[in-house]
């Protein structure tokens, strides 16, 4: 579906999600009631590396599609992970008017001195049909 098409869909169709968004509800967790209604996708989790020290998680199937690879750097609390969940929203074709926010980071609210990241963490998304981006995306 052409991206210009996307857009004239809305997450409810007559009440009922749309399949679209079905799907992306049955592959997350809720994590936040809402509104706007949060939920963090499931993803494969695998260490790339035997300490632990670099980990992928996954989220879609593998596709032919082409891969992007972004690499964020930058001081504890300066809002990478929030860069990235607001990405994957856009990825899959997901806008504020919709009332549900897909995560693929689960972001807590420790102080920043706590939250530190000791591990290098590669979040790959796969594009889907009937998204707005169908290029695969590897953040690092």
């Amino acid at each position: 579906m052409a991206s210009a098409e996307y857009d004239s869909l809305d997450l409810y169709t007559e009440g009922a999600l749309t399949l679209k968004f079905q799907s992306l509800v049955r592959q997350s967790t809720q994590t936040h009631q809402g509104p706007p209604e949060k939920r963090l996708l499931n993803t494969v989790r695998e260490n790339l590396d035997d300490t632990g020290n670099v980990r992928k998680w996954t989220f879609g199937e593998k596709n032919q599609s082409k891969t992007r690879t972004i690499m964020m750097m930058g001081e504890t609390g300066t809002g990478k992970s929030t860069l990235i969940n607001v990405m994957v929203n856009y990825i899959l074709g997901v806008e504020w008017k919709h009332g549900i926010l897909f995560d693929i980071i689960e972001e807590d609210r420790r102080c920043q001195t706590e939250s530190q990241t000791n591990a290098v963490t590669v979040y790959e998304i796969y594009g889907q049909e009937d998204v707005a981006y169908m290029k695969s995306m590897l953040y690092v």
